[in-house]
Formats: C-alpha cells, structure tokens, sequence
C-alpha cells in the first residue's frame, strides 16, 4: 500500500482529524486492540489508529511489530508522521511552507510533480566515504525520512522530532544466576520466532553456518515445520575461501551438521556461478529502486538469489542479520566496564582471558580494548593510518576528494548526526548497539522496505525482536564474554540445540565470493572519463587518482583484502555515478 498526501489544507478538508494510510504488521495486534476497544479482527491500522487516538504517541510504544503512520489534525492543522521501533516499514516526505508529500514508497514520494529530484551533496559524499548512517537525511534534498521509534510533527511553521520508546537499562541485575540468562534468552529466542512466523505460511530463511543462522534455524526445526528451505552462499568448489584462525570461507560443512540434526531443513547452495554477472544498474533498476546501494561490489551477488527465492513463490523470508547486536554480542564493552568500575584486577585477568581466546597478547587486547577508546579521535585517525587498521576514515580508501570533505565539513555533520567512523573502539556499546539495531543500521530503514517491494516478499529477523533486544542490553557484558570465549550467551543458549561444530566455532564465516567476476575493468575506465566531463563528479570524486586504479587494475584484485577493499570503493564510485546521471536524466 502506497500512502501519499499533498498540502494538508488541501487533502483534509471537510474530513476533521482523518488518518491518510498507513501500513502495519502487529504482533500483539489482538492484545492491543482489546486495550482500546477495537473489534477483534479489525485491520492492524486501525489498531494503530485507536492507539494513538487514545493515548497519543505514549501509546506507540506498546505496539509491536512493524507500522507507519500518519494523522492529520485539522483543528490544530497539524500533520503528525511516524513509524515502529525496529527495521520494519519506511516513511518519507517532503516539504515546503504550503504543502508537504508523504509515501511509504520512496518511488511513489519522487513520482509526485511537485517533489524535484535534486541531491544533496554532502550525503552523497558521505556514503562514498563510508557513512552509510544517516538518520534522517536522505541522498535527496529537501526529502526527510521518518526514524524509527520517532513521532515526527509538521506544521506550516515548524518540524519536531519526538523520541518515543527508549530501551530500558535496568539499575539492577535482573538475576542472580547465570542460567537464568540462559533460560530466559531461550524463551524470548522462541517467542521471537513465533512472532515472525505470523501469517507466514510459506517462508524462506536466508541462512549460514553461523551461530546467528543456528539460532534461528534450530528454533523453526524444533517447532515441528516438515520442510525449512534455507539458502545459503558458497563457494564454488568446496573448502575454497579462507582458512585462518580468524575466518573460513565455506558454510558447508557447518549447514551440513546442522541438517544432520535437524532433517527439516532442507538448503539450497548458492554460487557466483549461479549469480553471473550483471550488468551496470541501468535507468530501469533505478526507477524501481531509487537509491544507491551500499557495497554494491557485494550487493551484486545477492540480486540473483533475491530473484531465485521471489520467483519459488516466498512471500516472508527470516534472517537473523540483528544477531551480533542482540543474542551473540561478543562483549566488546567488557574491559572498558571493568575500568570503569575500577576493577584493575578483574579488567588484567579478562585481557588475559581473551587473549588466550584469541591467540593474542593481553597488551594487545588492552590497547584495542581499553586504551585507543579513550584518545581522542585525531589520535585515533593518526594511530590507524600508522598500524594499518581498516577502519571507515573520510581519507582511507575513499574515492571522493580530501578538499570536498572539508568543505562539505563531513567530519563535523558526522559527529552532530552522532556517527562514529570508528565503533570498534567505541566505549559506549549499548549506546552504539542501539544505534547500530534501531537507529542506522546500515540504510535499512530505505533500501530494505524498497528491495522487498522489488521482490515482492517482507524480510523479517527474530534476532531484532524488540523484547529480545531489551533483554540483551540488560545480560551482564560478563555472559558475552566469559572466561575469554567470546559470544558465550549464544553458546550458551545454543547448546544442545545446535552441533558442536557451531557451537565451539571461534571463526568467523565469511562466505568467499569473488566480487570482482561481474566487473569489467574497461568499463570501469569509460566511466572514469565520463566522470571527469561531469561538473558534480569531477568536483566531489578524486578523478586522477580513480584513474590511475582503472588503468592499472590488478590481475587478481582480490590477491589481498587492502587491494580488493580498495577497487571496491572505485566499484562503488563509478556506481554512485551512474546514479548521479540517471537522477540528472529525471530532471531534464
């Protein structure tokens, strides 16, 4: 359902406080609606509706789920826009000092004739530089999104913002024994699966070898399903991809043990083969999907398989994407606690702890954990370009030019939107947890309500459930990481629900793809010049340095992860380029 709305002067007349549309999907739909007097039955919206009608935007935060809303108040001309708490249903609009345009649909909202595609250059910028974040701001100018868990109020003279539901940190420990974290992460784990399973006959689940994956999967198994279809990505010759003691490259061999214990799932590989090569994004794609992607050297991979899985007919398909965030945290935020509380010998035993865990030295660990968090973040970008990191800076690797980052004064509209281009040694995590599941998790709020649409299937991730998530702030930083073993809670939670080889997996799965196979570097090198003939470009990107990558593009660009991160971000380039020219086309 597509919702939009010119001036409200014009659109409400004669209908006093209307509701112009919305969408929702309600878990607690039934409980809520015997709250406010609905008949049962009654559409989710309208559930919605009574809600705030009775208690005002207090009220949306008993709502769980997924919605966007908008109310008109023709008494106070007042326009009232908002949506749910998590990653669930988009809302944008537009305004001016007469009217404004709203839709749930972002192409629908760029349709309207009176809504100019223009850019905005220093979100553009931004994302070429790695902040994929933002809140509320979208590439367009002038176009706004609503934030999640975020009453948004327009009138002819103004626009506020209103947070609405806040996690709740408790002041106190919730128990005293361990396993009542474990039994109680379970039981939100399983209510979190049954609510995504609502009205949800047919699914499919993209899955891994992963803890997140097993969470998810063994929680459907045990629920008597005859057949889960799982799709996963491999490589195409079994055990290639890296082999580490940080990382391994094939989910084979994990689904395989998973399938062992539990017959009902059934996976489907999936390879690069089996995804080709693409073309470049051509104005067709952008009109149906109006916005850049993110990593679209690694995005490519993905399109075939979303098409795979629409075509066999699903129409909801699970994931489990929130999970580092909420049940497999890895307790990053430990050591800094324990400095805080002052715990100097606690904080020297959990270093050792983890750097045993992860073959390190406690110094290491210290410094990753405790020290670099405290400097300052000139010290923090000069220590990185010393060490190597691979951390977001505007300057590492970027493809826009250092003078457009200074002024478009990036650097500053990151900190006051409250973005931190270095998270792995932020001090605050739940602060950042929060932010990363609810407030940007990497432009989920735009591109995954317009993929689905594309596709035609609803995304949904029981490991983003809001319940669970509330709880996860809530476990001890200790249960994350007990005795050194990183994401202990999920172990924890898992075992005996999921094989061994999950379980006791310190490395990480990384799901080795070549992305390179559908580039063409002389193409790459034809849109270089056409980038260096165009004004905007040519003033936002770094032409002769993106030159010279084309010319001189590697025999295997992928020999090594600094090289292939680096031709990625050119990839990327020239791909934001093309969606420069196609939004140009659209104002001619």
């Amino acid at each position: 359902m597509v919702d939009t709305g010119p001036a409200p002067a014009e659109a409400s007349a004669g209908r006093p406080n209307c509701i112009h549309g919305g969408r929702a999907f309600l878990h607690n739909g039934e409980e809520m609606a015997g709250r406010v007097g609905v008949p049962a039955g009654a559409p989710p919206i309208a559930i919605v509706d009574a809600v705030f009608a009775m208690r005002g935007p207090a009220g949306l935060a008993d709502l769980r789920g997924t919605f966007s809303f908008v109310h008109w108040d023709e008494s106070g001309r007042r326009l009232t826009l908002t949506r749910d708490c998590g990653r669930g249903e988009a809302l944008h609009f537009f305004r001016t000092p007469d009217f404004v345009v709203f839709a749930t649909h972002l192409p629908d909202l760029l349709a309207h004739p009176d809504v100019p595609r223009e850019l905005d250059e220093a979100v553009l910028a931004g994302q070429a530089a790695g902040n994929v974040h933002q809140r509320q701001r979208t590439i367009y100018r002038g176009i706004e999104r609503v934030p999640s868990r975020t009453v948004v109020t327009v009138t002819r003279e103004t626009i506020a913002h209103r947070i609405y539901w806040q996690p709740v940190i408790a002041a106190t420990a919730l128990y005293s024994r361990d396993e009542d974290y474990v039994e109680r992460a379970r039981e939100l784990l399983d209510r979190a699966v049954d609510r995504v399973l609502k009205g949800a006959p047919k699914f499919a689940v993209l899955a891994s070898g992963g803890l997140d994956s097993a969470a998810v999967l063994s929680t459907l198994a045990r629920r008597g399903i005859p057949i889960i279809p799982c799709y996963t990505l491999v490589p195409e010759q079994p055990g290639a991809g890296p082999s580490a003691s940080f990382a391994y490259g094939d989910e084979r061999p994990k689904t395989e043990a998973l399938a062992a214990m539990y017959p009902a799932l059934q996976f489907h590989y999936w390879t690069a083969a089996d995804s080709r090569a693409h073309a470049p994004p051509d104005e067709d794609d952008f009109e149906r999907w109006p916005l850049p992607q993110f990593n679209i050297s690694r995005a490519r991979l993905n399109y075939p398989l979303f098409r795979a899985i629409s075509d066999a007919g699903y129409p909801v398909v699970l994931t489990g994407t929130a999970g580092n965030l909420s049940l497999s945290w890895a307790g990053d935020d430990l050591l800094a606690q324990l400095l805080g509380r002052g715990s100097i010998l606690e904080l020297w035993r959990a270093a050792r702890a983890s750097a045993r865990y992860r073959s390190s030295s406690t110094l290491r660990v210290l410094a990753h954990s405790v020290f670099l968090p405290l400097l300052p973040d000139a010290a923090k970008e000069l220590l990185v370009r010393l060490i190597g990191e691979g951390a977001r800076l505007i300057d590492a690797r970027s493809p826009i030019r250092p003078e457009i980052a200074r002024e478009l004064r990036l650097r500053e509209q990151w900190q006051e939107d409250g973005y931190d281009p270095l998270p792995r040694w932020n001090r605050r995590a739940a602060a950042f947890r929060i932010a990363r599941m609810i407030d940007r998790p990497y432009m989920m709020h735009d591109q995954g309500p317009v993929l689905d649409a594309i596709y035609g299937f609803d995304r949904r991730d029981p490991l983003a459930d809001r319940d669970l998530f509330e709880f996860c702030l809530n476990v001890p930083a200790r249960l994350y990481r007990r005795d050194g073993v990183e994401r202990w809670l999920a172990r924890a939670v898992l075992a005996g629900r999921a094989p061994p080889e999950i379980v006791g997996e310190r490395r990480r799965g990384q799901q080795h793809i070549p992305w390179s196979a559908g580039v063409a570097p002389p193409a790459i090198a034809e849109e270089v010049e056409r980038m260096d003939r165009s004004l905007l470009a040519s003033r936002l990107f770094d032409v002769p340095r993106l030159r010279r990558m084309a010319s001189d593009w590697p025999d295997d660009v992928e020999t090594d992860e600094t090289t292939s991160r680096s031709y990625m971000a050119l990839d990327q380039a020239m791909y934001l380029f093309r969606f420069m020219r196609w939004v140009g086309r659209g104002n001619a």
